[in-house]
Parts: structure tokens; C-alpha cells; sequence
């Protein structure tokens, strides 16, 4: 009898500890980060040239290259993957109803999720483009007319917003609380534009606002090596987020994604815009397609598929009642993605030159060495004159 009870107090103290190693996995889930691949729809200008909205579908670059939304539609299609389109229905002022009622249509025909995005300036004031530069009182309003119409051209409810040039602040969020959008998607922690990010909100992790709901644009950190003297030289560290066109290229797209993944991110947001395929864009229509981009965006949608990475959109998260609140309170934590970067490179990382302040860095140097040379000739001439 002795034996028997020992026995069975064995058995139990074994089905403990396996119910305490199931519990453990339940609080440290492995389950794979949901992908929610995010298009922001828009005009876009190019130097002195602007391409607009409605002629972005079925575009075609230069060697015959197709570079538009139909594009993007048709590989999101070759994997069966939905997206969300956040819609500046805005331009319908310059444009027309019809025009973008008509792309609203088809992105919802072909199965993917149709949400708000506001560029207010192309409907209210063209000397303020950044939500944030309204009042509450006209927030309301533009989101309000906003959801409206594409309401009117769906019948769906509007779920979801994101702010153009993510020019979001509080008072975007209480506008959207009032119209009862309860998605967003505005705040990414390397814009100046977001003022969302000030907010006790996660910078990268879903967080809640009231009954709001706010997914961060996803971001990585990058640190960028030299390939030289390894160990000796410090890496240059900066914020990107998981965008086709912020990616250096394809293996770089996969990294950061697989780092994701390891983080055990819940949510993964691939960022597009509805021009990312073009690189240049000129008055006679001529169009130079990013090739970069293409692959990048192709790779990402390979890891995705590879790795059984489910996908998902604003929709299916209202439509399948997914409780949100079990991904809240989660460590704000940021993927590092280590790459190694040519010399150049390197050196116009380390001084601050990018693609918005190179020209004027160049300028500034070609000034101060002309200047230089300059002194030097003077000097050597008055050498000469002395001697």
C-alpha cells in the first residue's frame, strides 16, 4: 500500500511539472508573428513632376517593366496574401469621385482590406499637410468625411487609419475614437512627424489608447560595419522600419525579418507605398522602375511563405474577433540587424550624408576646398613676391 502511494504521488508530481512546463510555453508563445503588409495609396511627385493616383495602376517602365499597384496585386496574388491599402481618398478634390471610388473597388474585389488614409491637404488646407497641424474640431471632421466616403463606395465599415507622412498626434487618436476607428497605425518612432510617439505608448509592440488600438510601423535597428579593421571601428547604428524601399536589398530583407521572427514580435508591419516600384517619374510620363524594390518586396513575400507566416488584415482581425489584449504589455523590444557596408558607405554614414542632405554636404565641400585652394595659391604667390 506504502508502494502504491508513493507511486502515485510520483505520477502527479510528473503531471505538475508538465502542466508548469505547458503553462510556461502558453506565456512564452512560440507561435510565428502575425504579417500585416501595409500599402499607403497616394500621388506622388517626383522633383518637378507628379504621378498621379489613378495612373498608378497598370503602369508599365521603361523595358517594358511593370512598376504599378497591378504589380504588387499580381505577386500578393501569386501567394495568396491579402493587404491593406490605406486609401487617401482626398484626392478625389483634384481627381474625382469616380477615380478612386474606382481603385477603392478594385483592391476590394481582388480581397484585400480598404482603409483610411489622410492627407488633409489635398481637401482642406494646402498650406497644412500633417494632421497634427488641425484641431480636434477639424480632425473630427476630416476623418469623418474621409470614412464617409469610402463607406459610401464599399458598404464596409472603415476599421483602420494611418496618417500621411505619419503626421499623427493625440488629437488624431480622440478623432478617431470619436468617428469609431479603433485601428492605427500612425506612430513610427524615427518621424518627427509622429507625434503619436510622445504618447505612453509601445514604440514597436501594440499598445492601447482608451479603446483604440495602435500598431507601431515595425522597425528595425541597423548597424552598419566597414569591411575592414572588424572590431576596431564602431559600427553606425540607425532606426529603419520593414519597408521594400528602406531595405538594401533582399538578403538584408530576409535578416530582418528572420531577426523578427527570433524576437518573437505578435505583429510584423511590411510597409509599401502605391509608388514604391518607380524611381523616377518625368512630365512625359516616362518611368525609371526600382528594381531593388521588386526584389525586395519578392524575397519578403518568399520568407513569408517559406516560414508560414500568417497574414492577415485589419478586416480579418474584426471579421475573426482576434483578442488583442493577450499581445498588450509585451517587451518593447527592437530586432538588431548587423550588416557589413563598403567603405563609402560607411564614411558618409559616419558624417551624416544621406540622400536629403547630400547635395548640400557636397556643395559645402566643393566650397570649402575651391576656398582652400585658393588661400594656398595667394599664400604661395606672396611666397614667391617675398622671396
Amino acid at each position: 500500500m506504502k508502494q502504491i502511494f508513493k507511486k502515485s504521488n510520483y505520477i502527479t508530481l510528473i503531471i505538475l511539472i508538465l502542466l508548469i512546463l505547458s503553462s510556461g510555453s502558453i506565456a512564452y508563445s512560440s507561435e510565428p508573428p502575425f504579417v500585416i503588409i501595409t500599402i499607403d495609396v497616394e500621388s506622388r511627385k517626383f522633383n518637378d513632376a507628379s504621378w498621379p493616383m489613378p495612373e498608378q495602376v497598370n503602369a508599365v517602365c521603361m523595358n517594358n517593366v511593370p512598376c504599378g499597384l497591378g504589380k504588387m496585386t499580381e505577386l500578393l496574388k501569386e501567394k495568396g496574401f491579402p493587404a491593406v491599402f490605406f486609401l487617401n481618398v482626398y484626392e478625389y478634390k483634384k481627381y474625382g469621385e469616380k477615380p478612386i471610388m474606382e481603385l477603392a473597388k478594385w483592391f476590394d474585389g481582388a480581397g484585400h482590406d480598404v482603409q483610411l488614409h489622410t492627407h488633409p491637404q489635398w481637401a482642406y488646407d494646402k498650406a497644412r499637410n500633417l494632421t497634427h497641424q488641425y484641431t480636434l474640431d477639424e480632425q473630427i471632421k476630416i476623418i469623418k468625411d474621409g470614412k464617409y466616403l469610402l463607406e459610401k463606395w464599399l458598404g464596409k465599415p472603415v476599421l483602420a487609419h494611418r496618417a500621411g507622412a505619419y503626421g499623427a498626434d493625440e488629437n488624431t487618436l480622440k478623432a478617431l475614437i470619436e468617428n469609431d476607428i479603433l485601428y492605427e497605425s500612425s506612430l513610427f518612432i524615427a518621424s518627427e512627424n509622429s507625434k503619436v510617439t510622445a504618447l505612453d505608448l509601445r514604440k514597436n509592440v501594440l499598445s492601447m489608447y482608451g479603446p483604440l488600438y495602435e500598431f507601431p510601423v515595425t522597425v528595425y535597428r541597423k548597424h552598419e560595419s566597414p569591411p575592414f579593421l572588424e572590431g576596431l571601428l564602431k559600427p553606425v547604428s540607425r532606426v529603419r522600419k520593414y519597408d521594400v524601399n528602406w531595405f538594401a536589398d533582399a538578403d538584408e530583407a530576409e535578416k530582418a525579418l528572420q531577426k523578427a521572427v527570433e524576437l518573437k514580435l505578435d505583429f510584423i508591419i511590411l510597409f509599401l507605398h502605391s509608388f514604391s516600384f518607380v524611381e523616377e517619374y518625368h512630365n512625359d510620363g516616362a518611368k525609371k522602375a526600382r528594381m531593388s524594390s521588386i526584389k525586395n518586396f519578392e524575397r519578403a513575400l518568399d520568407f513569408i511563405a517559406k516560414n508560414k507566416l500568417p497574414v492577415i488584415t485589419f478586416k480579418d482581425i474584426k471579421d475573426k474577433n482576434v483578442d488583442l489584449t493577450k499581445y498588450l504589455n509585451k517587451p518593447d523590444v527592437i530586432p538588431e540587424v548587423s550588416v557589413r557596408v563598403g567603405a563609402a558607405q560607411y564614411i558618409r554614414r559616419l558624417i551624416g550624408i544621406n540622400r536629403g542632405n547630400y547635395k548640400v554636404v557636397v556643395l559645402s565641400a566643393s566650397i570649402l576646398i575651391i576656398f582652400s585652394v585658393v588661400v594656398i595659391m595667394q599664400l604661395r604667390k606672396r611666397r614667391r613676391q617675398n622671396a
